[in-house]
């Protein structure tokens, strides 16, 4: 705990005092940063990385924002955020071009869909505290999770790349919109961002965001709220293991939109066939 406070610290310093040798010598500052966190894509260590350097949301440096606020609230964030060093949250991509201004440096971080979306079960499954759908997740088989029409849970699971990625983190604004339309708009916007990372190959692209940004990085991302060290009980294998065929033919009307998308980006970085 002692160590982990003194590298915050020592992180923070750092940054301090980088900020204040650029104002002196007329260098270029860093770009404001803003990502696009889709849940369960290893967004909690994105913040953390940024909040151990350029500030916590109370320094009104780092401002996080979920869409699904009330219009009041949210209208207040997107005001702070707009001059915030780092802007981070589950939004989609209407507030990410109401945020981003002209000097913003724009990411997000994606994963296989089918990984995404069980990784939700078993975060939802296993977690005690903070957990949105305790009260029904842990009583069910990812079966009954991967198939269920509650709309609590298809905030979670109902194609939720595509969605963040054409309007909105919320799924009841984005009601009306057909599949077919959500991808190409999501697709279109995805083209539109400055760099779309992959879950597997995030600390290089953890250097090149802090580098755009000007923050410190020593490379190593931080284990925030992985499921395994994060889980109240034992957590049992179905909500951890890789889904099988049987399990993708179930969840597949879950993430074909989410698939669409994931493909695009991967043929955008030359990995078609990741």
């Amino acid at each position: 705990m002692i160590a982990t406070a003194f590298k915050k610290r020592a992180s923070r310093l750092s940054f301090a005092m980088g900020e204040a040798l650029r104002g002196l010598t007329g260098e270029t500052p860093g770009r404001r940063a803003v990502f696009l966190h889709i849940p369960k894509c290893a967004g909690s260590s994105v913040n953390l990385v940024f909040k151990r350097t350029v500030g916590s949301s109370r320094s009104g440096r780092t401002i996080l924002i979920d869409d699904r606020i009330d219009e009041e609230r949210y209208n207040e964030k997107i005001a702070q955020a707009r001059t915030a060093r780092f802007v981070g949250g589950h939004f989609g991509f209407e507030t990410l071009e109401k945020v981003r201004g002209t000097d913003a440096f724009t990411f997000t971080v994606l994963r296989d869909p089918f990984d995404r979306v069980r990784s939700t079960f078993g975060h939802f499954h296993t977690r005690a505290k903070g957990n949105p759908l305790g009260h029904k997740v842990p009583m069910m088989t990812i079966e009954d999770y991967l198939a269920s029409e509650d709309r609590e849970i298809l905030q979670w699971t109902d194609n939720v790349i595509a969605r963040q990625l054409a309007r909105s983190h919320d799924r009841g604004r984005v009601a009306g919109m057909g599949l077919d339309e959500m991808v190409e708009k999501a697709k279109a916007h995805l083209d539109q961002i400055d760099l779309v990372a992959f879950l597997d190959e995030l600390p290089e692209a953890m250097a090149l965001v802090t580098a755009a940004a000007k923050v410190p990085f020593d490379g190593r991302m931080p284990q925030e709220n992985v499921t395994r060290r994060k889980s109240a009980k034992p957590a049992p294998e179905a909500a951890l293991a890789s889904l099988d065929e049987a399990l993708k033919r179930l969840a597949y009307e879950r993430v074909r939109g989410d698939l669409a998308v994931f493909k695009h980006a991967l043929a955008k970085a030359g990995q078609a066939d990741h």
